[in-house]
């Protein structure tokens, strides 16, 4: 978290910055959706390395400002936090008593991604089609119930994304935006 407080910090002062030397910089806000293709949440157990995919699809809110006619810093933050599909797992459980008797349980687990904020830089390399490349955060909860008296521990993750982007502006000052975005996190572990 301190180090997207650093980088916006840096972005507001790079924003007063510019404004003092640019006459031309405008300022636009707005509601945007997100589709996201599969995510991977993959796993180890005794059986071996296990997979869960989720599409999450996710409204969030935007600010930017353009300074000039090519570059715009940005950030944009999601209200509500996402949450996946409930994995189950059943299992036998040895006794910690030192008994040779196993008992059969039922391990729950979903994952909820909270906090989501990224902060971004657009270069348009045309009046329309831009670059655009930025630093994300996001907090990942575990939402568990395991009959096997185990917890797992919650993480933030940070990450970085690049993509591309197109604009169609209409004369009332308004605009349509398509945009591709590669977003890759650090990875975790929680045990």
């Amino acid at each position: 978290m301190k180090k997207l407080k650093l980088v916006i910090t840096f972005l507001v002062a790079q924003c007063f910055a510019f404004s003092a030397h640019a006459a031309d910089f405008s300022f636009s806000m707005g509601i945007t959706g997100q589709a996201s293709g599969e995510e991977k949440i993959g796993g180890t157990n005794a059986k071996g390395t296990e997979t869960a995919a989720a599409d999450f699809s996710y409204p969030s809110l935007f600010a930017e400002v353009m300074m000039g006619e090519r570059f715009v810093v940005g950030a944009f933050m999601v209200p509500d936090a996402e949450t996946t599909t409930e994995v189950e797992e059943t299992r036998l459980d040895m006794k910690t008593d030192g008994s040779p008797t196993a008992t059969t349980v039922t391990n729950k687990v979903k994952a909820e991604f909270a906090d989501m904020y990224t902060i971004y830089a657009k270069v348009y390399v045309t009046d329309s089609a831009y670059i655009t490349g930025g630093i994300s955060t996001m907090d990942v909860n575990t939402k568990e119930s395991l009959e096997t008296g185990s917890t797992y521990g919650d993480a933030q993750l940070d990450g970085t994304e690049i993509g591309f982007g197109y604009d169609i502006k209409t004369d009332s000052g308004m605009f349509i935006r398509a945009e591709a975005v590669l977003v890759e996190y650090d990875g975790v572990t929680l045990t």
